[in-house]
């Protein structure tokens, strides 16, 4: 195992992010693009929610994004991450104020698990998200 935060590790993640990203403006799409296919995939929701498979996953992207229309004050902070030529983990803490169609404005803060696994044409995809709410 290659020890904490390498340039690998963070250009993946921040790869996956600026797909997150675009959640904010009502653009799942992205962000899909990185959750692996099949059904060991898995994501856990701020307040508990899982998700399995990889639809489940896409499909609570889709429903997160309806509404959003941009944002502003994102960060992001490494937190531990590590990796093997297989499996790839990362936490971080992020916070982002989404603006909503109706005018509203969302202040979220999480941190966060990403794990990857490599795909047979090389790309990270991603087989487990987890976020738990978090102050900024």
């Amino acid at each position: 195992m290659k020890n904490g935060f390498s340039d690998q590790i963070k250009a993946v993640v921040e790869e996956v992010l600026a797909g997150e990203i675009q959640i904010s403006y009502g653009n799942p799409a992205p962000y899909n693009n990185f959750v692996a296919e099949g059904d060991s995939v898995t994501a856990v929701s701020a307040s508990g929610r899982v998700m399995t498979g990889s639809e489940a996953v896409k499909q609570a992207s889709v429903t997160v994004s309806e509404g959003n229309i941009g944002e502003t004050n994102r960060f992001m902070e490494f937190i531990s991450g590590d990796m093997t030529d297989n499996m790839m983990y990362a936490v971080f803490k992020t916070g982002v104020t989404i603006s909503k169609t109706d005018g509203s404005l969302s202040d979220l803060c999480w941190v966060v698990t990403f794990v990857f696994r490599r795909q047979e044409d090389g790309r990270w995809a991603l087989v487990h998200r987890q976020n738990t709410r978090s102050k900024p």
